[in-house]
């Protein structure tokens, strides 16, 4: 492995960042609609849906933000069964390891569950990352990369987050770190680049031009 010059630590949202959300998702969230009572997402919605905060989403759908914890939590338990499905983005396998290679450090910070984050990278050969920090909370996203950080000794000009949400955009913003959206993940490149984040790729093969011409 490469020598890091620039000293940088690149931390990843999992799910819809690293893995592949769109098409697994769908059959998920279904069938927590079946669950918990709220309606079900039709195929032909899902690019309207992509421009809503989770918050709006939780007004769409008639789900209140107290439950919303709750909703999560069995999303990841359903995940867990069913971990065989789930599929890492598509190029992502090639851009981590090319990052691994140039010695840059990797980690992942996710409200999923360590143990179905590390269970999905040793099935897919993606034991590329230094850690993974779990937080069960999908909000307060901001203080779970803070301590992170701190646990981590890391300098907030040394750290890049990639993520796929416009809540990402706002943990980083508020954690005063910089920021990577990717189009191919729960919100639209539309409704990410209207949030002002640093950069924002469609591919992940971009992200290792971009880390490589950040100063």
């Amino acid at each position: 492995m490469a020598e890091n010059k620039k000293n940088l630590t690149v931390i990843f949202d999992f799910d819809g960042t690293v893995t592949e959300i769109l098409g697994y998702g769908l059959d998920i969230v279904n069938q927590l609609a079946d669950e918990f009572g709220f309606r079900k997402v039709r195929r032909e919605e899902i690019e309207k849906l992509r421009d809503l905060k989770v918050r709006e989403l939780a007004k769409e759908f008639g789900i209140p933000l107290i439950k919303i914890p709750m909703v999560a939590k069995r999303a990841h338990a359903l995940v867990k069964e069913d971990m065989e499905k789930l599929a890492p983005a598509p190029g992502m396998k090639a851009a981590l390891g090319k990052l691994h290679l140039k010695g840059y450090g990797l980690g992942i910070l996710t409200s999923n569950s360590k143990e179905n984050v590390e269970e999905f990278l040793k099935n897919n050969n993606l034991e590329f990352f230094d850690f993974v920090y779990s937080s069960s909370s999908i909000f307060g996203k901001a203080g779970k990369m803070k301590k992170l950080m701190r646990n981590h000794n890391l300098s907030p000009e040394n750290v890049v987050y990639v993520g796929d949400e416009i809540r990402d955009i706002d943990a980083a913003k508020k954690s005063g770190v910089r920021i990577i959206s990717v189009g191919w993940g729960f919100n639209s490149e539309k409704s990410l680049r209207a949030q002002n984040p640093d950069f924002v790729v469609s591919k992940p093969e971009e992200l290792v031009v971009v880390l490589e011409n950040m100063r």
